[in-house]
Formats: structure tokens, sequence, C-alpha cells
């Protein structure tokens, strides 16, 4: 979603493009990836426009790996992040019943974002709200 500049009260608005190239990712199958640079919030984040289920699955095989690098308790996640993922698999099922993630939501992998004029961030997974990407642009910069 977009915010035209006319718009009454200036109001979140459906951008027909960003919709139709999350729906050709999607027909892309499930490892189906665009490049884009999208402008939300404080700046720009370039990465990979990945779908819904896309995201989701690299969350489930990422999330334990990344607890386990910031854990004290060394390279192998804490026992309490299993039962965790096996609680939110279960909520993000009765949670999907709903209005579609998909549709209020944007989803990039192997994203960054620009800090400063030398340095960017690199993460691995980003999700925003698609009513705040308020411009986009496909493709995105060389790092």
């Amino acid at each position: 979603m977009t915010t035209e500049p006319g718009s009454p009260g200036n109001e979140p608005c459906a951008d027909p493009f960003l919709d139709h190239l999350t729906e050709a990712v999607t027909r892309m199958g499930p490892d189906g990836s665009i490049g884009v640079t999208l402008f939300a919030g404080a700046g720009p984040i370039s990465g990979s426009l990945i779908t819904y289920e896309a995201w989701r699955r690299l969350f489930f095989q990422q999330f334990p790996e990344h607890v386990a690098m910031y854990s004290p308790s060394g390279p192998v996640a804490p026992p309490w992040v299993q039962p965790y993922l096996t609680d939110l698999r279960a909520q993000l099922a009765e949670h999907d019943r709903g209005p579609s993630s998909a549709d209020r939501f944007v989803h990039l992998k192997d994203a960054f974002i620009p800090v400063g004029l030398r340095d960017s961030w690199y993460v691995p997974l980003w999700r925003g709200r698609r009513e705040d990407v308020h411009s986009w642009m496909l493709g995105s910069p060389r790092r």
C-alpha cells in the first residue's frame, strides 16, 4: 500500500503494481524472488521480495541459529527454542486463517539497509507493513 498525496486525509491506498509484483513472486513458486528497493519509514531497504510462505519457512529455519549466536549457552540453541517454535507454529496456523499476512505485509530476504554514507546493515529476513511502503523500485543496488 502506498499513500497518494492527493488522497483525502492522506490515507493508505492500494498500490496495484506492488500487489501484482507480489503475485508474480507467488507464481514463481516457493523459491521465487524479485530484487526490490522499498522506501518505508525512515529510508530505503533493499532485498529480494519473497512470499509470506517462503519468509515464514526461512524464519523457522533461521531462528534457532540466530538465538544460539547470541545465547550464553554457546553455539547450540537453548532448550526453550523448540517448544517456543512449536507454540508459535500453532498460533500462526490460527492467525493465518484470518486476513492474510501476505496481504498486509511485505517480506524480504537478504535485505540491507543503508546507514550513513559508507555502511549498511544486513538482515537475513525483513517484514514490514505494506501500508508503510510509500514508494518502491524494481531492483536493488549492488552491495
